[in-house]
């Protein structure tokens, strides 16, 4: 049932254009698209979380394997 739905809505396609036209405010005697400050610093914020995200799925960490410490190591915390 669920997949049907997702089969059945038609998939929106966004140009940077579109994309524009929803965040940004547009001067038309200029025809240039501008952000306000707290936008600007709100599409800063979202764009740096996206690119983390990003980078966490393309590099994924491995966990570190922490062998035995060294004897040296363990005189020294007593």
């Amino acid at each position: 049932s669920y997949r049907r739905q997702q089969q059945a809505q038609p998939t929106m396609v966004l140009t940077a254009c579109d994309l524009l036209h929803f965040v940004a405010h547009y001067d038309p005697q200029t025809r240039r698209y501008f952000f306000a400050e707290e936008e600007l610093c709100t599409l800063e914020d979202v764009l740096g979380q996206l690119v983390g995200y990003l980078c966490a799925a393309l590099f994924p960490r491995q966990e570190k394997s922490t062998g035995p410490l060294e004897r040296s190591a363990i005189l020294q915390e007593a």
